[in-house]
């Protein structure tokens, strides 16, 4: 869905996907390819469980962030909205990138849970800026925008995950921003940091 009246149109959503590419080279779904991505937030934008956010300044999309109502089947359900597109797409592309493989690997057998402290609660699974808006403070507005929304939808607490990564400048972004952090696991391989912020 999103959160404005504001209809998103055909470009800002080739524009986001392209962002995404950008900022989140190693995501299964910008290993996949620009047209998945695209149809991503297509599916974002319409699904009722997910928010799509974004900031634009004179039709350049400046930043973008998925909040969803239910992260862990997101992928799953992304999948069934399009299979056969999808499908295609990620086995081709699979067959030809183990890191691809492995992803799409580990997407269909994981069975772990989020850590207990998040479980349930609403998730900002994606946010990035363009390269040339950083700084900027876009990613402070993207997260007024989805906790005024949260607020509406009279949701009180939400969470998101960062690398693991002491030099990741996004752990003390959201620290200062009034996260918790509530606990560390591993997921896919890699090791994340899990943040959860209560609403006033």
């Amino acid at each position: 869905m999103l959160i404005s009246d504001a209809t998103i149109s055909a470009d800002e959503l080739r524009q986001i996907a392209a962002l995404h590419r950008t900022a989140l080279p190693d995501s299964i779904f910008s290993l996949c390819g620009k047209a998945v991505l695209y149809r991503y937030y297509q599916f974002v934008s319409e699904s009722p469980r997910e928010a799509l956010i974004w900031l634009t300044e004179e039709k350049q999309v400046l930043g973008a962030a998925v909040l969803s109502f239910a992260p862990e089947q997101l992928s799953k359900r992304f999948v069934r909205w399009a299979p056969v597109f999808v499908g295609i797409r990620l086995g081709s592309r699979a067959v030809l990138n183990p890191k691809l493989a492995r992803k799409v690997l580990h997407l269909a057998t994981n069975k772990a849970a989020p850590p207990s402290a998040v479980q349930g609660l609403p998730e900002i699974v994606q946010i990035f800026a363009a390269p040339h808006s950083q700084n900027r403070g876009i990613g402070t507005k993207m997260l007024n925008q989805a906790e005024q929304f949260l607020f509406q939808q009279q949701a009180r607490q939400y969470c998101l995950k960062t690398q693991a990564d002491d030099t990741n400048p996004a752990n003390g972004f959201y620290l200062k921003r009034g996260f918790e952090l509530v606990a560390e696991a591993a997921f896919g391989g890699r090791a994340y940091k899990y943040y959860l912020k209560a609403l006033g």
